[in-house]
């Protein structure tokens, strides 16, 4: 008997410090998967530099492939998600944030005032989102396909 066998690029966490809607953290998984990725984990974090910085520390020596952030990257005073991410990478990837503000900018004003953060530490490229469902959705439909095709 033949069987179709679809082999995953890699392993992707999604990193909350912002709680998202359960039924669009689903969606988030159909989404994720049929880019050819698997979740491996999701984890809530407390918004506290440290905490955020221990969590993707860990997440980057289990090798996940993809580490997203959802959440606190404007300019509250709790807002530290892109501090947190930046004293973790090792290489920054300007192509990637200036595509994900610019699909942010172009679909939602207040977009103005996110600061996104995206890089390389060991094997995982790390980015942060917005805890917006709607610009989540267009930011992952136009970036992971390419994300795919350059993890190894």
């Amino acid at each position: 008997m033949l069987t179709n066998l679809v082999h995953t690029k890699g392993k992707v966490a999604f990193v909350f410090a912002k709680e998202l809607p359960l039924e669009f953290v689903e969606e988030l998984l159909i989404l994720v998967k049929s880019n050819l990725f698997a979740v491996g984990r999701i984890v809530g974090v407390e918004r506290e530099i440290e905490s955020v910085k221990e969590t993707l520390f860990d997440l980057c020596m289990q090798d996940f492939s993809l580490i997203i952030i959802f959440g606190a990257i404007g300019i509250e005073v709790d807002d530290i998600v892109p501090e947190a991410t930046a004293s973790i990478i090792d290489k920054t990837l300007p192509g990637l944030e200036r595509t994900i503000m610019y699909l942010l900018l172009e679909n939602d004003e207040y977009s103005v005032v996110n600061r996104a953060v995206a890089g390389i530490y060991k094997n995982s490229i790390l980015f942060n989102l917005p805890a917006k469902p709607r610009l989540i959705r267009l930011v992952l439909e136009n970036i992971l396909g390419v994300l795919r095709k350059s993890i190894k």
